[in-house]
């Protein structure tokens, strides 16, 4: 096997293509204990029961592939891929089972990508988090990854974007090639709240600004996204002090937006599937909170959906403990409060373990 992987090196060294493309391999690893409960579909009968997630041996590989090269005009472009193993210990896969890449074309003019990337509002807007967690535990109920409607259609995301100064701009698309829509087949009571985002194109568009103040780093970013009669706006602040406290805000309007939280055990293949809540949003506050000292970090987050049947909210406590060389010891804890929407219930989880990156 050696000698076959010496040989191909060398092969690929030789040709012309490689002298002017790189490609380059990253990724993480974690391993440690998750713990707690979870929502999840009855599908006998059709509705929600508490599970309880028993203390837990967690593992997870994620590997980062990255492709880039030069055009003789000074074009930049290249290609992002992530890959995921199995729970099961299987062959590697697309993360979360989806197609998890994307290409880019970039030069003076701005950047334009293609594939499984952020739409314009994403861009623009920083997550309410800080730190990170074994098994994502501190991405509770109450959280908003701020993707805006991306994800609408096939996930299929194109955006231009632009840097200037301190100012960036970004417009995106993401258009319906299929007008049936998967969860409307899983419930037939949620078709209703999803047949005013079907059959058209997602449109977005933001802008954000970074820069420094009195000693701090500060960024805020103004985002908007629509289709059909659905839509989001979102804004974000953030601010960084040279004494290790981090803070980000982010608020977020809907319109014609139904909430889907949960996860459930679709089939044998242990694919996961939101469970609707049928309910639109309203709106959703996000907080976080970070203070770093030395290999120490603590944070916090807060989030709450309010939606037309109660609120969504949930909040989670971080602890990072960097060891150098990209290891890290991570600690986490998360609760979320359904308001008893479609009978979901109170959960608590959490997360122990040491997180690699490479």
């Amino acid at each position: 096997m050696k000698n076959i992987l010496l040989a191909t090196t060398a092969l690929v060294a030789s040709t012309s293509f490689a002298l002017a493309a790189e490609v380059s391999l990253g990724g993480f690893a974690e391993m440690g204990v998750v713990g707690g409960e979870v929502n999840q579909l009855n599908e006998d009968d059709n509705a929600n029961e508490l599970v309880d997630r028993d203390g837990q041996f967690h593992t997870d590989v994620d590997v980062d592939f990255s492709l880039s090269g030069e055009t003789d005009g000074g074009l930049t472009f290249g290609a992002e891929v992530d890959l995921d193993s199995t729970q099961e210990g299987g062959a590697f896969v697309p993360s979360e089972g989806g197609d998890d890449s994307y290409i880019y074309v970039s030069g003076a003019y701005g950047n334009l990508s293609m594939g499984d990337t952020d739409g314009a509002l994403d861009f623009v807007m920083k997550e309410a988090i800080i730190g990170g967690t074994i098994d994502d535990v501190n991405e509770h109920a109450g959280y908003n990854g701020n993707s805006g409607l991306d994800g609408t259609y096939d996930g299929q995301v194109a955006r231009y974007d632009y840097s200037f100064g301190a100012f960036s701009f970004a417009a995106s698309a993401e258009i319906d090639d299929d007008s049936d829509s998967a969860d409307a087949d899983l419930f037939d009571d949620f078709e209703a709240a999803i047949d005013d985002i079907e059959d058209d194109t997602v449109l977005g568009v933001g802008v954000r600004y970074e820069g420094e103040f009195g000693g701090f780093g500060f960024g805020a970013g103004l985002g908007y996204q629509q289709t059909g009669d659905s839509d989001v706006i979102g804004l974000s602040l953030d601010m960084a002090t040279a004494g290790g406290i981090t803070a980000i805000l982010n608020y977020s309007d809907y319109d014609n937006v139904p909430l889907s939280v949960g996860t459930f055990d679709n089939d044998s293949d242990a694919e996961t599937d939101q469970i609707p809540f049928n309910a639109p949003i309203n709106d959703h506050i996000g907080l976080a909170l970070g203070y770093e000292v030395g290999a120490i970090l603590v944070a916090v987050n807060y989030g709450v959906y309010d939606t037309t049947a109660g609120d969504v909210t949930g909040y989670a406590l971080t602890a990072n403990y960097d060891l150098g060389g990209g290891a890290e010891l991570q600690a986490g804890y998360a609760h979320a409060d359904y308001d008893d929407i479609n009978d979901f219930e109170d959960t608590d989880n959490y997360s122990f373990g040491i997180r690699m990156n490479f």
